[in-house]
């Protein structure tokens, strides 16, 4: 089929399907039919004491505004799970939930980013599930509280609100494996059909239109009508049509170089209490480092010193295996300041001991020290910065909010910045909160202003302020975009190494000279 209109109308129907197919991945293999629960006001760090939990059966209700209800289930591995990754799905309506496996933190459920993948929306158990083996799961699930004006809770309530807004019901706690059919079906469907979406003349659309076109007998477009073995029978054929569009090759770096890192933005105060980031930082770092255990490339990026500081003494588990990744080199604490600070108001004494105290800390506990300033959410930044940065060890500067500006677009992305008493560091203006998918990767380069001095652009993928970082879905797209004939060169590596291959440029940016104003948030 060549004609376009009906290309467009057959992408479109197998796009408006892929979500049939991604109902499938998590397959539930059993409920928990009366877990224990405890409710409590209170942020108690590890899992409560046995005599405090009680049974609940579905219909329980939980919750009020800042109310936490934890559970509790011991799972026996059964024997069809044998080989799979088991998993615990709950359904209980909690913004956010802290999971412990056999005592320890281990990461995070959140529903917030509903596309396909995008969910944190299951505790992991094992990768490698084994009959007979137990695991107790502690789940700490947080009710939420009213913030107003802002997107991510905005749906939690208003000033008049009754407190029942923040009341939920407890409906299942299931134990699911991973149809691996089912996800390699639906990331291949997801990656084809953003290939889809390139230039007529990058001849990976041809590739890609062929393959899905192969693939289109295959799809079931009426799903609900289908059984399951129809639906995976349907599943592993669709993939094996897609390969072709798929097939590996060399890193094209002619396309240009999207670096790539894991990152979880986290505001130390914006929506809630100080007790609250400290979970959300638990519940994100220990998802992070649970992710790590199985995507051997997969680097991560965490800039504010105090929130290590903070897992040192709340979470001390989560906080020695950061020290073990910092070791291999993947979790990199670099950022060079205590938290994320202000730029505009602030005095020079005060920025020079944000880097003080960041420095120290990451040096005495970790043996790092940076070499990067990494700051993508404050509103503009003093000309007295790049002088404050080489004094303390810190030769590179990042941010994205330039971007913002709502009047006059930043002529730069990649540039020299110098201060107002001559001293300069490199500086990139990279893209944080992305899903690295073909339509991200590809407009990471498309979009590079100085292209006859620079053909890098750094991605940092995850969610942030409670968001969980990377999600699973991101890891799957990662996979099948990288050494693929007709996208950029993709590479997993750290801000420090993206900053180091930049510097070979060096020489061809451009400089800009004194403060870089942010023409968004005046005021602020």
């Amino acid at each position: 089929m060549n004609n376009k209109k009906y290309s467009e109308l057959t992408y479109k129907k197998i796009a408006d399907v892929v979500q049939y197919y991604s109902d499938h991945i998590f397959q539930k293999i059993g409920t928990v039919r009366s877990p224990l629960a405890y409710e409590t006001t209170e942020h108690l760090r590890t899992p409560p004491a046995d005599e405090l939990y009680r049974p609940i059966t579905p219909g329980y209700k939980w919750g009020g505004e800042w109310g936490n209800i934890w559970l509790r289930s011991d799972i026996t591995v059964p024997e069809e799970a044998a080989g799979h990754t088991l998993c615990l799905h709950p359904d209980l309506g909690a913004a956010e939930i802290l999971c412990f496996c056999n005592g320890a933190p281990s990461g995070i459920v959140n529903s917030k980013s509903n596309f396909i993948g995008g969910m944190h929306c299951v505790m992991y158990l094992t990768h490698n599930a084994r009959p007979g083996d137990r695991y107790r799961a502690d789940l700490e699930c947080y009710a939420g509280h009213w913030s107003p004006g802002v997107e991510v809770y905005s749906e939690y309530g208003h000033p008049n609100a009754d407190p029942s807004s923040f009341s939920h019901t407890f409906r299942s706690l299931d134990v699911c494996i991973v149809n691996e059919d089912f996800k390699k079906c639906v990331f291949d469907l997801q990656a084809v059909l953003q290939f889809l979406k390139l230039p007529d003349n990058n001849f990976l659309h041809m590739r890609a239109h062929d393959a899905i076109m192969a693939a289109y007998p295959y799809v079931i477009l009426d799903p609900l009508s289908a059984d399951y073995e129809e639906l995976l029978e349907s599943a592993r054929n669709i993939s094996r049509e897609l390969a072709p569009a798929l097939e590996k090759g060399v890193p094209d770096r002619s396309r240009g170089l999207v670096g790539i890192v894991g990152h979880s933005h986290l505001d130390t105060a914006w929506l809630w209490p100080v007790s609250e980031t400290i979970r959300k930082a638990a519940r994100t770092y220990s998802e992070v480092l649970g992710f790590m255990d199985e995507h051997p490339d997969y680097r991560f990026i965490q800039s504010s010193a105090l929130h290590l500081d903070w897992m040192r003494e709340y979470y001390p588990s989560i906080f020695e295996r950061i020290k073990e990744r910092v070791r291999e080199g993947r979790y990199e604490p670099n950022g060079g300041v205590w938290v994320e600070c202000d730029c505009n108001i602030t005095g020079g004494e005060s920025m020079v001991r944000q880097f003080l105290y960041g420095q120290r800390f990451t040096r005495e506990h970790f043996g790092y020290t940076s070499d990067c300033f990494w700051l993508p959410d404050t509103f503009g930044y003093n000309a007295a910065i790049p002088q404050i940065m080489l004094g303390c060890d810190v030769k590179y500067f990042y941010t994205t909010k330039m971007s913002w500006n709502d009047l006059n677009s930043f002529p730069h992305d990649s540039f020299v910045w110098r201060g107002i008493d001559g001293s300069e560091v490199l500086t990139h203006l990279n893209t944080i909160n992305v899903i690295p998918n073909a339509e991200e990767l590809t407009g990471a380069i498309s979009y590079i202003k100085d292209k006859d001095a620079s053909d890098m652009r750094l991605l940092a993928y995850g969610y942030g302020d409670g968001g969980g970082g990377p999600s699973y879905g991101m890891f799957e797209y990662i996979e099948r975009m990288r050494d693929i004939p007709g996208m950029p060169e993709v590479r997993e590596m750290s801000v420090s190494e993206f900053m180091h291959e930049l510097e070979r440029r060096r020489d061809r940016l451009p400089v800009y000279d004194g403060e870089l104003y942010l023409e968004f948030h005046r005021g602020t």
